[in-house]
């Protein structure tokens, strides 16, 4: 910690102490000059050099400077002008031709950068920059014997003696003689310790790995740095920050590229500023931190293009795109890739471009639409193929192949395959021709495919490949899928042999996937056996082992072959379900979830300003590769026989149980700064946790598990757990789910809607399927949380019709019994959502704030309308209505409503925080694709109209509700989305959320609001609120679930405590209170008078 402190310190020190050589004297106008230039003012900086020049000519680094800044200011002939009427002025100032050389030098001009070099060196200089451009211009021309000619010319000067051994050490390193450099150079400083001897041996050493030591010669070059040499001195924080990345340092990498960056933007360097962001961004794409990726990128651009370094661009936009791609940002990726495409008009044969192509095919293939990734994927091949790209070509053929296969197009599949495996095994790439030959074997398994002889011939041949490169992580693969073959040839000994060699050479090779794939296996091949008992046994093994090596396992290649539902939760679910373990059943559908869950959302974690702290999540994920290396040691024990060691495997043990612990303890410490962190964690709620929360919420949980053939309803009570397994197929479900009203798939209102209206006798199939075998096991006083799956998502539970039998017809509204009447209803992702830190941030002032904006307006900045929800200005309207009769109730000293061009994105960031329930009528769309770009759509005249799901991760309020009244729309998925959404929410202190999951042609229906705040007020928990506030609309205006279904609420279903100081709310409720008092009394009255007139008649 000392020595960390220390270095920190001694960095902070020479940058502060190079800064104070540029301190200001009577007569010094560089500092002026840098201010200028630092705002882009570079016609003033320009003048204020050429006053120092006028007074002092000595000054190397202001000609210098003045170079540069001409060269910003794009006016090169100017400078050129300048310099040349100087050095006619002043023929004997070296300095001249220095200034010259470097404006040569920023026009790429070698030529003239030779030759200016070469004449100020004739006039005198001393200066080892000089030196440096000089040895790399005359490189760049070939004109070798004439520079040998001149720096043996320096030796018969006293003065530039020194400057032999530095250009030949800068010339032997620069043609990689670096051993001959470094005798050089060592030479060199034997007679002279400077700034730029240190450099170089930095340089040289850095090459040779010799880290440690190319960073003792780096920092001493920084003591020694002058005015003259802080352009180097960046180069020199550069050229740390590589060397501690190299060392597995990021802290310290991070920081040198930031002193780096500083140094450059406060002396105005903007090559240099251009150079080191480019460098960080690389670092951040190493270390997967696409957020500081995309921001060093961006600041490239902007000073590419302010410096009209043109060439920089393609590159870096590629990079920005790539970052956003990482980060799931689709529609920002394909516009920088676009850029780039743009930038390369001129190129069409270079390999960025046919990466370019090949990148934006794989995200429409990522955005399922395998049509335009098709195109894509073939005009990379193209360009690829005319450029001789060989590597990208059949990288692009094999993305093709996979679409052949999608496609079930088995004979191009074939083809694209074997070409690529022929390049792979012509130039030797073992990992890529295993591939192939594990996807030919693989299409050979495809269901309308079935050829198991083919199949096995493939396996057999890459089993070949990995004991002929001693790849024992590709044996292991081929183990647990000739097992899947032997299963299907129901050969069900030889598929244990083949699944239990699987999990041994998996750890032999330390291969996650291939212990995962063969325990799973396992747990097929002894359902097939009849051996419920040994399948539950492994069904425990499997998911502790995803549990610790979800990480890892599907960093490697054969994971795509590998269906974690498929292959691992439905097998463990029909196991636990075989021996009636219904904890178990329980666990391992919330272990899915949780997963699925943290999986969606693992690239929030690069848009988090306030999530974790990076040095943290550095030093835990290395303790993470430490105990996976340690692992690696134990397992290979047992390929050596060295597994009667025990005092070695002991102590092996004992290493990884330390690991552990460090772990723990490095968790608990970003838990500690940054509590909120456990959503990017999610842990899976045991059976006790989550029985304990129902009692505090009189609540029952619902699981819902959609496999193929089946589906698992768990349902948990406060004391009792019970399974339920419906044998309906889930594409049976899905079909019959959508036939209940188009909307529940996501499509438009049909032309004929009056005669297309909710099916009835649908929803009542769906009832007796899903809720009506468990229905005994819930008690009507409880609220039913359900955690849906799949299409279940889309599906209003409280619109099941629960009298099917009763009804007249599919339309009998009027006679049908709704869900909602006998249960309240609340939804969440998973059970572990009920214990996320979702309190808010502060204490709020305010009661409501509402935010209403026609869609129209919303929609009139954005790029493209087309795909955009669309309810217009009359909903508008009718929101600001209802929400203004809402918030009269609230008392207006409680409530905000901003509506029009008022309801702005910069509005809603700064004053949201203040309020109870945050009240959103405006159009958004839900994206299961790319869940932190989900939008939400305000008003504003300057376009910064659009609020994502990534922003709200960082926002700090405090409402107990959020509520989405128009119609979500959703993209791919409700599930993933919604979670998405509630997850931000949770993050940013708002613990529900109340969407709408389709809109009703005609129909707003104001009056569920109205009624639902009118209920909270009253003290309901928000789950009951809504539901009464359904069923007083249904039977006072509308029975048709099409108008009061799609309002549903996830997550935190408890009671708002609402501010009690409004003297209307105090005397609301008093009169509330005496209306229900003397209608009790009245009613108690006719009551005893209608009894006393029976009794008289009677009598």
């Amino acid at each position: 910690m000392y020595k960390k402190l220390s270095r920190l310190v001694f960095c902070l020190v020479v940058v502060q102490t190079s800064l104070k050589l540029w301190a200001i004297t009577p007569g010094d106008y560089r500092i002026s000059a840098l201010q200028e230039a630092s705002n882009k003012n570079y016609p003033k900086a320009i003048d204020l050099l050429k006053k120092q020049i006028a007074e002092d000519s000595s000054l190397t680094g202001a000609y210098l400077r003045l170079a540069d800044f001409y060269s910003y200011n794009k006016s090169l002939q100017q400078g050129v002008t300048f310099f040349q009427k100087a050095g006619q002025q002043n023929p004997e100032n070296p300095h001249t031709y220095l200034g010259l050389a470097q404006l040569y030098h920023h026009t790429k001009d070698a030529q003239n950068t030779f030759k200016n070099c070469k004449l100020a060196l004739t006039k005198g200089s001393t200066s080892p920059y000089l030196v440096d451009l000089l040895v790399k211009s005359a490189l760049q021309l070939k004109k070798t014997n004439e520079l040998a000619k001149i720096l043996r010319a320096t030796q018969k000067h006293a003065a530039q003696k020194h400057l032999y051994d530095l250009g030949y050490a800068i010339w032997r390193h620069e043609v990689k003689n670096h051993k001959k450099a470094k005798s050089t150079i060592l030479d060199y400083l034997d007679k002279r310790k400077d700034f730029y001897g240190h450099k170089v041996l930095g340089d040289i050493e850095q090459t040779a790995s010799n880290f440690q030591e190319s960073n003792r010669n780096y920092r001493s070059a920084l003591k020694l740095s002058k005015d003259i040499s802080q352009h180097s001195s960046i180069e020199i924080f550069k050229s740390l920050a590589a060397n501690f990345q190299a060392l597995g340092k990021p802290d310290s990498a991070d920081f040198y590229f930031r002193e780096g960056l500083e140094l450059a933007q406060k002396t105005a360097a903007r090559k240099e500023q251009l150079e080191i962001s480019q460098a960080a961004a690389l670092f951040y794409r190493h270390l997967r931190m696409y957020q500081k990726m995309a921001d060093a990128c961006h600041e490239a651009i902007q000073v590419a293009l302010a410096i009209n370094e043109l060439d920089y661009l393609p590159e870096l936009y590629h990079d920005l795109g790539y970052a956003y791609e990482k980060m799931t940002d689709s529609e920002r990726a394909l516009k920088y890739y676009s850029l780039t495409l743009k930038k390369t008009e001129g190129a069409r044969n270079s390999s960025l471009t046919s990466k370019t192509f090949l990148a934006i095919g794989r995200i429409y293939l990522n955005l399922s639409d395998p049509d335009q990734a098709f195109e894509y994927f073939n005009q990379s091949l193209e360009i690829a193929k005319k450029a001789g790209h060989s590597n990208i070509q059949y990288l692009a053929l094999l993305k093709i192949a996979d679409i052949h296969k999608s496609r079930e197009e088995i004979s191009a599949a074939k083809s694209a395959y074997r070409k690529v495996l022929r390049y792979a095994q012509r130039t030797q790439q073992h990992s890529l021709t295993e591939t192939c030959f594990i996807k030919l074997s693989d299409l050979y398994l495809q269901p309308s495919n079935v050829v198991l002889k083919s199949a096995t011939y493939y396996l057999n041949m890459a089993d070949a490949l990995a004991h002929q490169t001693f790849q024992l992580q590709f044996a292991a693969n081929h183990r647990w899928m000739q097992g899947k073959i032997a299963l299907q040839e129901n050969e069900i000994e030889t598929a244990e042999v083949d699944f239990l060699e699987a999990i041994q050479l998996g750890k032999e090779a330390g291969s996650y996937m291939s212990v995962i794939a063969g325990q799973a296996g396992l747990i097929r091949t002894y359902l097939a056996a009849g051996i419920p008992e040994y399948a539950k046994a492994y069904s425990d093994s499997v998911l502790i082992s995803l549990n610790n090596f979800l990480d890892y396992c599907f960093e490697e290649n054969s994971s795509e072959f590998f269906d974690l539902l498929e292959d691992v939760f439905i097998p463990a679910i029909t196991a636990y379900s075989n021996v009636g373990d219904l904890s178990k059943i329980y666990e391992t559908n919330e272990q899915y979830k949780a997963m699925i869950h943290d999986i969606a959302l693992s690239t929030s974690k690069y848009k988090i300003k306030s999530g974790m702290a990076d040095s943290l999540k550095w030093r835990f994920d290395l303790k993470n590769k430490e105990t996976r290396d340690r692992w690696q040691a134990l397992w290979r024990m047992w390929n050596t026989d060295q597994q009667d060691n025990l005092d070695w495997v002991a102590k092996i043990k004992s290493e990884i149980d330390s690991l552990n612990l460090a772990k723990q303890q490095q968790l608990a410490n970003i838990m500690l700064r940054y509590p909120k962190y456990k959503i990017f964690k999610p842990t899976a709620e045991t059976l006790p946790e989550l029985q304990t929360k129902l009692r505090q919420l009189n609540g029952t949980f619902i699981h819902y598990f959609i496999a193929d053939a089946a589906t698992f309803i768990t349902v948990i009570t406060k004391d009792s757990i019970y399974c339920k397994r419906v044998n309906v197929r889930a594409t049976y479900l899905e079909t019959l789910i959508n036939k209940i009203s188009p909307f529940i798939n996501g499509k438009d209102a049909p032309a004929d809607f009056g005669m297309n209206p909710f099916r009835l006798d649908v929803a009542g199939q769906v009832y007796k399927l899903i809720f009506e075998p468990i229905k005994e096991w819930i008690s009507p006083q409880n609220t039913v949380i359900i955690s849906p799956d799949g299409i279940l998502s889309r599906l209003p539970f409280g619109a099941l019709v629960t009298n099917l039998e009763a009804l007249t017809d599919n339309y009998d509204f009027n006679y049908a019994n709704f869900l909602i009447e006998d249960f309240v209803i609340s939804y969440i992702p998973f059970a572990g959502f009920l214990t996320l830190p979702n309190s808010g941030n502060k204490e709020p002032h305010g009661t409501l704030i509402a935010f209403v904006n026609s869609t129209e307006s919303a929609i009139s900045s954005s790029e493209s309308s087309a795909n955009h929800p669309s309810n217009g200005k009359a909903n508008s309207r009718s929101d600001e209505n209802y929400l203004k009769m809402i918030s009269s109730s609230f008392g207006k000293d409680k409530t905000e409503l901003y509506s029009g061009e008022a309801a702005t994105k910069v509005r809603f960031i700064k004053e949201s925080p203040d309020y109870q329930i945050i009240h959103l009528a405006l159009p958004h769309i839900l994206d299961e694709r790319s869940v932190l770009y989900s939008k939400l759509y305000f008003s504003d005249p300057a376009g910064e109209n659009i609020l994502e799901t990534h922003e709200i991760f960082n926002l700090k309020l405090s409402a107990d509700l959020l509520i989405l009244s128009h119609e979500s729309k959703f993209e791919n998925s409700a599930e993933g989305s919604l979670s998405g959404l509630l997850n931000a929410a949770n993050f940013a202190g708002i613990p529900s959320i109340v969407t709408r999951i389709w809109e009703t042609p005609g129909a707003n229906s104001p009056e569920i609001f109205e009624n639902f705040y009118l209920n909270l007020k009253l003290g309901l928990s928000k789950a009951e609120a809504l539901q009464q506030a359904k069923i007083l609309y249904f039977e006072t205006i509308n029975r048709n679930p099409l108008y009061w279904a799609p309002y549903l609420l996830h997550g935190d279903p408890q009671p708002m405590a609402f501010q009690s100081n409004s003297k209307y709310w105090v005397i609301y409720a008093t009169l509330l209170g005496l209306t229900v008092f003397i209608t009790l009394m009245v009613w108690q009255f006719l009551k005893i008078r209608k009894e006393s007139s029976l009794e008289a008649k009677s009598a």
